[in-house]
């Protein structure tokens, strides 16, 4: 696990990632058909199942949401990437931190 992702509590998670999958020449994966799924999880605890979208099956770009944030723990989670081919084949990208920060910006509906 190396990278490490910033986020505050209370904030709209939505990020565009690149998936980075090759063939053995090197080339991008056609990810047409192919299914994602995303968590974040506090050691063994699920804190959000993330809703997972390509942005461009062909380029390899997608998109993962989560809304209301503020019942997130504060502190270092776990979060990785399933891709499930039609034919059940599964890949995960590399397991990355998600630091969670408490917001110091307060606002009283």
């Amino acid at each position: 696990m190396s990278l490490t992702i910033r986020h505050k509590r209370g904030s709209t998670w939505h990020y565009v990632q690149f998936a980075a999958l090759t063939d053995r020449e090197d080339q991008l994966l056609d990810m047409t058909g192919v299914v994602i799924k995303s968590q974040i999880r506090n050691g063994s605890v699920l804190v959000a199942e993330l809703v997972c979208e390509w942005e461009s099956e062909v380029d390899q770009l997608f998109t993962h949401f989560y809304g209301d944030t503020r019942a997130w723990p504060v502190g270092k989670l776990t979060r990785d990437v399933r891709f499930e081919w039609p034919g059940g084949e599964v890949t995960y990208l590399d397991t990355e931190y998600v630091e969670i920060e408490d917001s110091v910006t307060k606002v009283t509906p």
